[in-house]
Formats: C-alpha cells, sequence, structure tokens
C-alpha cells in the first residue's frame, strides 16, 4: 500500500491557449500494487500484477475545478506467460505473451477557467506476443505489440484558445498493431 502527499503537484495545464506545467494546489495519491508470479513447471513462469491508485486534489489552487489528477487510471491490470527452452550450441529461446489492462482515467487539468474541462479516456486492453533467441550477448527479437490493433486513447487534454474557450481534443493513441524483427548486441 501506498500514500503519497503532495503540496503544488505540478501538472500540465493550458491558460489562454498556451501549455505548461502549474502548480494546481495539493494532492493525495493513495492506493495499493499486488505482483505474483507462478513457475508450474521448469522454464515456464507465470505473472500477474493488479495496481489500485486514487489520486485526487485535496485543496486545488484558484481557478482548478478538476478533482482527479489527469492521467491516473484507478486500475491497471497485466497478466504474462513467459517459456524458456535451451537449445543446441549454447542458444535459448523464449516465448511468451503479456496482456495489460487500463481502466477508465481524466485527461490532463485542460483550462484554469473555473470549470473541469478535463474528459474520460475509456478503458482499454492490449495483448503483446515476443519470441528471442539468445546466445552470449547477442540477441534475435521478434515481436508483435498490440496484437488485436486495438484502438485506444493512452492520454490527452483539451485544447483552449486565448480567451480559455475549449476548441478541441489533443489526444495520445496507443501504438497500432506493430510487428518487428530486433536484433541486439551486449557490449
Amino acid at each position: 500500500a501506498f500514500r503519497i502527499d503532495w503540496r503544488n503537484i505540478q501538472q500540465a495545464v493550458t491558460v489562454g491557449g498556451i501549455g505548461s506545467g502549474d502548480n494546481t494546489g495539493n494532492a493525495v495519491s493513495k492506493g495499493f500494487e499486488l505482483e505474483a508470479s507462478y513457475l508450474p513447471v521448469d522454464r515456464l513462469r507465470i505473472g500477474i500484477s493488479a495496481a489500485y491508485t486514487d489520486a485526487r486534489l485535496t485543496a486545488p489552487a484558484e481557478g482548478i475545478a478538476a478533482a482527479r489528477l489527469g492521467n491516473t487510471p484507478r486500475w491497471g491490470v497485466s497478466a504474462l506467460v513467459d517459456y524458456e527452452l535451451a537449445l543446441a550450441n549454447r542458444w535459448i529461446a523464449h516465448l511468451g505473451g503479456g496482456w495489460r489492462y487500463v481502466a477508465e482515467q481524466g485527461t490532463a487539468i485542460s483550462a484554469q477557467t473555473g470549470t473541469d474541462n478535463s474528459y474520460v479516456l475509456p478503458p482499454y486492453g492490449a495483448l503483446d506476443l515476443a519470441a528471442d533467441l539468445t546466445r552470449g550477448n547477442w540477441m534475435i527479437r521478434l515481436f508483435a505489440r498490440n496484437v488485436t490493433d486495438r484502438r485506444a486513447y493512452i492520454g490527452g487534454g483539451l485544447g483552449v484558445d486565448a480567451d480559455n474557450v475549449p476548441y478541441g481534443i489533443d489526444a495520445s493513441v496507443l501504438q497500432p498493431r506493430t510487428v518487428g524483427i530486433s536484433v541486439d548486441v551486449g557490449f
């Protein structure tokens, strides 16, 4: 479990169409994290993790109406599976995958207008897969991120003009399905 008490926490804000960091008041962030791994057979690892966070302004600065801290989901959950194989000539192979879930979250504080202009980003889940071959300091990896090509927003804020009138939504999107290969050499 954790609890963090913030004084004059800095958050991204947009005032008069200009984005910056600003002290938005006092805040508290509290919650817990759980993590577990299970090895049902040699070289097979199954893991899960979960986190809950309640992050909110307790004494907002003047003009700040938002209650929750932006871009902080209440829940995050992930699961992974990883299998290791010993191959000939000292090569080692790994096969694995991971799934992650991010609950709904509010966006960054958008304007010091006395109105909460943040908006809610919907929850999403994404699946990643990977396989690699390793020998010494060499690794060859084949990966697929966001395998189901889930479309989701992972952060953002509201654009405002010089008079603090909202005109559009700025959003960061989850990387679309990406398949690739990498060759790494450690030294």
